[in-house]
């Protein structure tokens, strides 16, 4: 079968289920708005769920009543045209164009025509921050894009809108679709790798943001990209490893660090892996040797000496304490 056979049955069976109608009137009602559960976007197994654009609902096209949920969402308009009512702006959308939603963004989608076919990719946040977010460290327009979401609770932007996109990013789109629908044997391995391509792709297409007001600098990805690298190898990072994965050279690194957050990299990675360590005391049973070791402190006198001098306290003071 082929996309559009795929669409039609997809949505004929949404017919044949019972209407939630009521009960979004009750939510919106109650809010102004409803929900959308992020179980949906974990019910393939893998984070990824793809689903079909209903036929147009008379009350939707009449009154558009807003939704949200947490999961990202990456819209492709396979054919005829579709539209995304924001807080702020409406958006039209055509054939070939993909966009790619933020989380707890207000909107309200509706086609137009019930020959329209839009599939909309529903993408976990535990996948991102387990898997697509250390992929997408040199991103410079993905990566802060999730990485504010997840990490700092606000949004770039609520949207980035790829008008006709490249046509190597609507196969691989394509291909996820096929491969959500037909379920063949791997398809939940397929999945990720081939959302990691299409991310990528977009990373080289040209977009326009929308939704919010704030501006990304260079700065601030920069900055997210190093805390993200830490996190990533708390245990293990050294300044000639984070500069290979940051593509600077070490040197550049190193005086870019200084000029950005006025410390060396020595003593940013103490702080991340020291704010660790009290997390790891203050959340669990783990002895002292074992929180040293959790954080890439193989001494843990050495763990302990370090702890003092920053803290002005023993780890086992820290913990009495916090208690």
């Amino acid at each position: 079968m082929n996309l559009e056979e795929y669409a039609t049955i997809e949505r004929d069976a949404m017919l044949q289920k019972e209407s939630i109608w009521p009960f979004i009137l009750r939510e919106c009602a109650e809010k102004g708005y409803f929900t959308i559960p992020s179980s949906l976007a974990e019910k393939s197994g893998c984070g990824i769920t793809v689903t079909v654009h209903g036929y147009p609902d008379p009350k939707e096209i009449n009154e558009r009543r807003m939704h949200r949920h947490e999961f990202f969402e990456l819209i492709y308009v396979y054919r005829g045209t579709y539209q995304n009512r924001m807080e702020e702006e409406d958006v039209q959308m055509k054939a070939g164009d993909l966009m790619l939603l933020n989380t707890n963004v207000l909107h309200s989608p509706c086609l137009t025509d019930k020959k329209d076919i839009t599939f909309n990719l529903l993408i976990s946040r535990r996948l991102v921050q387990d898997r697509l977010l250390s992929q997408l460290t040199s991103s410079e327009l993905l990566f802060p894009f999730f990485y504010n979401c997840l990490h700092s609770g606000t949004a770039l932007k609520q949207f980035i809108l790829f008008r006709s996109a490249p046509e190597e990013v609507r196969l691989l789109s394509e291909h996820m679709i096929l491969e959500s629908f037909q379920k063949q044997r791997y398809y939940r391995d397929a999945l990720p790798l081939l959302l990691h391509l299409v991310l990528l792709g977009l990373s080289r297409a040209d977009y326009t943001a929308g939704g919010s007001s704030d501006t990304e600098n260079r700065g601030n990805i920069f900055e997210a990209q190093l805390h993200n690298y830490i996190n990533q190898h708390l245990c293990t990072a050294t300044l000639p490893d984070a500069a290979d994965s940051l593509r600077y050279t070490p040197a550049y690194l190193s005086r870019k660090i200084r000029q950005t957050l006025g410390i060396t990299f020595s003593q940013l990675l103490t702080d991340y892996r020291l704010r660790k360590a009290c997390e790891l005391l203050q959340g669990t049973d783990m002895l002292q040797e074992e929180i040293a070791r959790a954080v890439g402190y193989e001494d843990s006198s050495y763990f302990i000496r370090k702890f003092k001098e920053n803290l002005h306290l023993t780890p086992g003071e820290y913990r009495k304490n916090s208690g």
